[in-house]
């Protein structure tokens, strides 16, 4: 005789449920945190990239930095330079990035291969001094540059498409505060852009790339970051 099945009753299916609503609770943010990891380690290839293409450029244009754009009827920003070296326009658009940059078509006239946007999510080292003179990695010889290991090429910036409202948009391929008026507390624009967990990513003159805490408080201060000297060729 066979034996007769059993239906769950409402209460067992009431468990179950309450049961995987329980494990995904605690799975759903492992693997947010677990995806949000592999765009911080993806990011951080991206400057490792972006430091190994600008030494490269270095090395042919008489051992010295790119600057961050150079001027004329058809302006070319650093991205534009080292991409000789990179061969790929993906390594300027971290994928953690809120907005992501847009790869069109050139402007008319505009030299073959070159970017329609401009507006990077990594920034250029061109700290300046009150002559607006730079003395950070733009521009700069790397025999000018005494602490290759810890003087910061690039960083994260704050392009155009993210522009926090503190600034005028200056800040969207490069970092160019000046020298003795820096505000890092209070002035997103003055450090990198912690878009990785209160983190951000940089790369050093000499190609390595490193992750630093930036985090931001409810008063509205950003606590950690880095330090001048680590912006200037010559402390």
């Amino acid at each position: 005789m066979a034996s007769r099945r059993r239906a769950f009753t409402l209460i067992e299916i009431l468990v179950v449920i309450a049961i995987i609503a329980i494990i995904a609770a605690i799975l759903f943010p492992v693997f947010s945190q677990a995806k949000e990891s592999a765009k911080q380690t993806a990011c951080l290839d991206n400057m490792h990239q972006i430091g190994l293409a600008a030494v490269l450029y270095a090395e042919d244009s008489d051992d010295t930095f790119t600057g961050p754009d150079y001027g004329g009827p058809n302006p070319v920003a650093w991205g534009d330079t080292l991409q000789p070296y990179a061969k790929d326009y993906r390594f300027l658009d971290c994928p953690a990035a809120s907005r992501h940059m847009v790869h069109a078509l050139p402007e008319p006239n505009w030299p073959l291969g070159l970017s329609k946007t401009w507006s990077y999510d990594y920034a250029l080292n061109n700290v300046q001094d009150d002559e607006d003179e730079p003395i950070g990695a733009a521009w700069a010889a790397t025999t000018a540059i005494s602490y290759p290991s810890s003087t910061i090429l690039f960083a994260e910036g704050w392009p155009l498409a993210s522009d926090p409202g503190f600034g005028n948009g200056e800040a969207r391929h490069e970092i160019n505060w000046v020298y003795g008026e820096r505000d890092q507390a209070f002035q997103p624009l003055d450090d990198g852009n912690p878009r990785h967990h209160d983190h951000f990513n940089f790369v050093a003159c000499d190609g390595h790339a490193k992750n630093r805490a930036r985090p931001r408080q409810a008063d509205g201060r950003f606590y950690g970051g880095t330090k001048d000297e680590e912006w200037l060729r010559d402390p």
